[in-house]
């Protein structure tokens, strides 16, 4: 039996896989999960901000947790950030905007004042006589 392989380079990768990264699927998924975490929760802030008019306070946490897992990301891939991850930190910046920008909004009465424009031109008569005959009473908005 002649056998013509040579054994003297055990460490050589074979012709066909010359190119490649060896490392193993679990280093390159440990590698990427911080990536995933951020870019997800970016996505959250971002809905979180522009859709849940009452959620918004926790687009504030999910924001600031995607640029830190963007920049764990960045610190297990040895100071390289893949897309997702910058596509997670851009999210979250995006995220504290939108947030500071409804804050801002809503301690000027800018929310209140549309509301009461809405419902004073779907019901035809003025917000406090609206409220009044709900049966709320007196009302003031802006007080």
């Amino acid at each position: 039996m002649n056998n013509q392989f040579d054994y003297s380079q055990p460490n050589e990768q074979p012709p066909f896989m010359q190119g490649f990264d060896m490392m193993s699927p679990s280093t390159q998924k440990s590698d990427k999960k911080y990536a995933i975490a951020s870019l997800c929760l970016g996505i959250a802030s971002i809905v979180l901000c522009c859709c849940c008019c009452c959620l918004y306070y926790v687009a504030i946490v999910t924001s600031i947790l995607a640029i830190i897992f963007a920049i764990l990301s960045k610190n297990a891939n040895g100071g390289k950030m893949s897309g997702m991850a910058i596509a997670g930190l851009i999210l979250g910046i995006i995220g504290i905007i939108l947030f500071l920008l409804i804050v801002v909004l809503n301690i000027s009465g800018f929310f209140e004042e549309i509301m009461m424009e809405t419902i004073e031109e779907t019901y035809g008569m003025p917000y406090e006589d609206v409220l009044k005959s709900m049966g709320f009473g007196e009302y003031n908005a802006l007080e």
